[in-house]
């Protein structure tokens, strides 16, 4: 996938579902239209708009995948849509930044519900300061940024994207195990679809870093500033005590794979990373985190299956 960005790219990536926590405020955002806000990525003839294009589907057959992205970048922002999964579905967040794909925080989840049987509303507000997952309302991972992450917290534009493809080859040990096309097409569908941040193709904007300040950039830098203030305002952006403990219960109960735990990969934890560890049969070790699950091992399972993911990434 080309890059377009000089600057190296940061990827946050959210493919998990959660029921509505009672109590908890619902996220309020104003839906576009998919010609408003975004535009085909690959695979044209496998992306179906509905009439009011308010809704559209992503489909993999035997011919390709596809995907759409946003039309624009974006410097922090609230990025929302309903998804209804396809089948063998991958439930997990992911934050990365500054090219760093081999330092990946990666987190997987086993869902309480199925998710391809109806629309569910899932969220990613970036802000200076923090990544935050939500679905349907419910706040299911936080990350803060801090001095010791350095280049790997998300900084510079990004676009926003979602895709279905084939990823035997990735995923299985180059193929070891190949999607069931009997079973397709497999579809992901999306709806109220959101964009809420500063987008970096205004004017003045996109050009930042290849001129010197004048007044024009500066006007800019302060809408996209004053974006911000606005975001970090609002009221999905206050991590208040509900949220909180709803997201504790939700990673206490469904979280299985935490990168923090994962010393295969990560021999040397992240700076971030808190944990206790209790040792388990055969010398490994497990986290003693109460209620919580780890599933060790690498990215990609081995498991037959289409795979999907929506995001945002710096220039596809």
């Amino acid at each position: 996938m080309a890059r377009l960005a000089p600057a190296a790219t940061a990827v946050m990536v959210l493919a998990a579902v959660v029921s509505v926590a009672a109590g908890l405020q619902a996220i309020n955002v104003t839906s576009i239209s998919f010609e408003e806000g975004y535009a085909p990525l690959f695979g044209h003839d496998n992306i179906l708009r509905s009439a009011d294009d308010r809704t559209v589907s992503l489909l993999l057959d035997r011919t390709t995948g596809s995907g759409f992205i946003s039309s624009a970048m974006y410097q922090h922002g609230l990025f929302s849509a309903s998804i209804k999964l396809p089948s063998d579905y991958t439930a997990g967040t992911n934050v990365y930044g500054n090219g760093s794909v081999s330092r990946g925080r990666e987190e997987r989840y086993v869902l309480p519900f199925d998710p391809t049987t109806e629309f569910h509303r899932y969220s990613i507000l970036w802000t200076p300061s923090s990544v935050a997952f939500y679905v349907d309302d419910v706040p299911v991972r936080e990350v803060r940024r801090s001095p010791a992450m350095g280049g790997d917290f998300p900084s510079k534009p990004m676009s926003l994207y979602a895709t279905v493809w084939d990823a035997s080859n990735w995923a299985t040990s180059g193929g070891k195990y190949k999607v069931n096309y009997r079973y397709g097409p497999f579809v992901a569908s999306f709806t109220d679809l959101a964009l809420a941040g500063c987008r970096v193709d205004q004017p003045g904007i996109r050009m930042m870093t290849m001129m010197p300040p004048d007044g024009e950039v500066i006007e800019s830098f302060r809408r996209c500033a004053a974006a911000e203030e606005r975001l970090r305002a609002a009221d999905v952006a206050v991590m208040t005590l509900e949220k909180q403990q709803a997201m504790r219960r939700f990673r206490e109960q469904y979280m299985v794979y935490s990168y923090c735990y994962d010393t295969l990969r990560y021999p040397v934890p992240f700076p971030e990373c808190d944990v206790s560890w209790s040792r388990s049969g055969g010398g490994s070790r497990t986290p003693a985190t109460s209620g919580s699950r780890s599933g060790g091992g690498s990215s990609g399972g081995e498991a037959a299956g289409p795979w999907w993911d929506a995001g945002t990434g710096a220039g596809m």
